[in-house]
């Protein structure tokens, strides 16, 4: 080991800290990458080295300028560890504006602790964080680490800009592998090619960029795979904690995991028995799978454990039902064997858990690599497939929610892996329906009774927030979450149908002071009191990413507002009904007698449209922004 030490030390003494005193004056950045960032990168170099299956480095050393306050999120220094990665030779360095140094990193003001949450019970995770806490702008923080690698079965992205609102002067990304192990790289927005060099087995390869200018967030719709430079690695064949696999294709990689789980499954007898008890009576698979994830759910409890090739390697049925408790792919594995003793095929499943659009899209389905994060059950059922999420003791058997739903996952068979996809719930699923009964008072309040139906994912949130929180808070996040200006819950009530798409009922009943505007004569009333869209575009000519739209949605409201005797219609809303490749939307009101009847509905599609389209994006949005806070206006008659 020594000797790969000095080796180690050799090969990358020319990325550590110079010793000089001056470096990095404010004054050599150019003004075009100060513009419009808080922060900016000097340098960012990164080498990885492949020496074998068993070892690879990782060498950085980055420094940042910090503009203004605003930037000091960018001051922070990070640097995970656990037991199949050590991180050693931490530097560091801060500079003024001028360039002087002002203070040097000492080993003893490292911060070293476990990453351990309330949820995590076994966890060798670990991180050493640094941060000067300097506050005179503009400063520049220097720092230089190495990362060595006891496996092959991970590697590091590149990703010289990862954030918003920070410029970059300069970046080079060194990679270095034995020719015989082979490599696999996806770029993504990279303009430049790499220099690549091969000398006796040994291949080089280095990305080099300049002068990028801070990426702003576009608005809205898209993700930062669709923006950032990016290199991602993947190894042929590799090797953890002595076990070794390739990753070359789906179905190899499959044949690894299947590895990993094979023989896991085996339940201890008095669960056996307990299996075929509550089986006894179902007089269908798909009951036989709801009583066992019911059983599930009700005895089993989600905790993390990520302990060495824990993190990838499910503890035994025996382990789980002995204790009562276990991590995504316990749990999935524990749910796998319960079915296996009812008689039942299911398959672990992994996938890129997210509540958000980059997760339903993070699959790189053309390149094979570790991009999942999470385990789920897939059970076929004839034509079609029940999915079984096993860490949550609140979902319906069959129902994923958004947190699974709507992306590409990896099934783990005995022959290998195959690429699937998950539930996919549209615009038929993801409902809302609304009634409103309102009547106003001379005095412009007004007492509200909404009935309102979620369904499928629009569901999703308000049915975590009912089950997570005491009646009160509940109350104070409805007392909070309306377009409403002032107004007080008096009652609310929520049902759930648990069925395959669950559906949630609310009731609310609400006073709403100052809701219509009064002026002399008139009434002013903006009758779309509760789904207001508060989203305003901007034409933004230096877009480059498409428009990725995620989960498809239908809105539909109608909103019955019974006014004061004695005023009639002296200006309306005009009805407007849009349609085109981003979805539909129709408004329709009118005035009859001492009643405002509104009625708005809302289709929202799921998939990509190309930048050039952004005109019919932004005019679409701010049609339906303008439409949703437009009102009506009454007048009193005449006596």
């Amino acid at each position: 080991m020594k000797h790969l030490l000095i080796f180690a030390v050799a090969l990358f003494s020319v990325l550590s800290i110079n010793a000089a005193d001056k470096k990095y004056p404010v004054s050599e950045i150019p003004d075009s990458l100060t513009k419009g960032a808080h922060a900016v990168i000097r340098l960012s170099k990164t080498t990885f080295k492949v020496n074998s299956l068993r070892s690879t480095e990782l060498v950085k050393q980055f420094a940042i300028t910090i503009l203004d306050r605003d930037g000091d999120r960018f001051s922070n220094f990070i640097a995970d560890y656990d037991q199949l990665h050590k991180v050693k030779n931490i530097e560091g360095v801060l500079y003024d504006a001028d360039g002087n140094v002002v203070k040097r990193l000492k080993q003893k003001d490292l911060v070293d602790v476990s990453t351990v949450d309330n949820i995590s019970l076994i966890d060798d995770s670990r991180v050493k964080a640094h941060n000067f806490y300097y506050n005179v702008y503009p400063y520049t923080i220097e720092y230089y680490y190495e990362t060595t690698f006891s496996h092959s079965f991970f590697y590091p992205s590149w990703m010289p800009v990862a954030d918003e609102d920070i410029s970059l002067q300069s970046a080079t990304f060194d990679l270095i592998y034995p020719s015989n192990l082979g490599m696999r790289f996806r770029e993504m927005n990279i303009d430049k090619k790499p220099a690549k060099t091969e000398t006796g087995g040994t291949v080089e390869m280095k990305w080099a960029m300049e002068n990028k200018k801070a990426i702003k967030v576009p608005s809205l719709f898209a993700t930062w795979k669709d923006l950032i430079p990016a290199v991602y690695l993947a190894p042929n064949s590799f090797e953890m904690a002595n076990l070794r696999g390739d990753m070359k294709n789906w179905k190899n990689y499959g044949l690894f995991q299947y590895e990993l789980i094979k023989g896991r499954d085996v339940l201890p007898d008095n669960i056996k028995s307990k299996v075929h008890e509550l089986t006894a009576n179902s007089k269908s698979e798909k009951e036989k799978i709801k009583v066992l994830y019911d059983y599930l759910q009700k005895n089993t409890r989600y905790i993390s454990i990520q302990l060495g090739v824990g993190g990838w390697q499910p503890f035994d049925a025996k382990y789980v039902s002995a204790n009562g408790y276990g991590d995504c792919k316990a749990l999935t594995n524990y749910m796998h064997s319960l079915l296996k003793e009812a008689g039942i095929t299911s398959y672990y499943t992994l996938v890129y858990a997210g509540d958000n659009t980059f997760a339903q899209n993070r699959v790189m389905e053309d390149f094979p690599s570790t991009q999942f994060n999470h385990v789920i059950l897939c059970v076929p059922t004839g034509k079609d497939s029940m999915w079984l999420e096993c860490t949550s003791q609140e979902l319906p058997a069959g129902y994923m929610s958004g947190f699974t739903a709507n992306r590409k996952a990896l099934m783990i068979k005995e022959d290998g892996g195959y690429l699937v996809s998950t539930p996919r719930y549209g615009l038929n699923q993801n409902v809302q329906t609304r009634v409103v009964h309102a009547s106003i008072n001379p005095d412009g309040e007004a007492d509200l009774n909404i009935q309102s139906a979620y369904y499928g994912m629009q569901q999703d949130r308000y049915s975590a927030i009912v089950k997570a929180l005491s009646a009160e808070k509940v109350k104070e996040y409805l007392s909070r979450s309306m377009s409403l200006a002032t107004y007080e819950i008096n009652n609310y009530k929520y049902d759930l149908n648990t069925a395959d798409v669950p559906v949630l009922h609310e009731t609310l009943n609400i006073k709403a002071s100052n809701y219509a505007t009064m002026m002399g004569k008139r009434i002013f009333i903006i009758p779309n009191m509760i789904n207001q869209s508060s989203l305003q575009m901007v034409m933004d000519e230096n877009r480059t990413a498409d428009f990725l739209f995620g989960t498809a949605y239908c809105d539909s409201d109608y909103v019955e507002i019974k006014v004061p005797a004695g005023y009639k219609l002296e200006g309306s809303i005009k009805d407007v009904e849009l349609s085109g490749p981003i979805g539909k939307y129709s408004v329709k009101s009118s005035f009859d007698g001492d009643k405002i009847i509104y009625k708005r509905y809302m289709e929202r599609y799921s998939g990509r449209i190309p930048v050039s389209k952004q005109k019919e994006v932004v005019d679409f949005y701010n049609t339906i922004y303008k439409t949703d806070k437009s009102r009506i206006v009454l007048v009193k008659e005449a006596d």
